[in-house]
């Protein structure tokens, strides 16, 4: 439940779908039983994925709030410099 609205049944449905997607055009499938480990690295993949995105946000948090600092300090000092 996000914001009060409940997940639609769809949804877990399309999750299993992509989970097979995924391992299919991930791996070929003649070399599946040759790179069968690949499979749950898989996981640690998407996991990764998902961290670097977060990071990303993160990273552009942290520049936005400087922006607004910036311009915090810029109009506290522009009386004191009649600009």
């Amino acid at each position: 439940m996000v914001l009060g609205i409940n997940m639609p049944k769809f949804v877990i449905p399309m999750f299993i779908v992509e989970a097979v997607l995924l391992v299919l055009f991930t791996v070929p499938p003649k070399r599946l039983k040759q790179d069968i480990i690949s499979i749950p690295m898989l996981v640690l993949d998407v996991e990764n994925s998902f961290i670097d995105v977060i990071s990303y946000i993160r990273l552009f948090a942290v520049g936005l709030s400087g922006a607004a600092i910036a311009e915090s300090f810029s109009e506290m000092l522009s009386p004191m410099f009649g600009s």
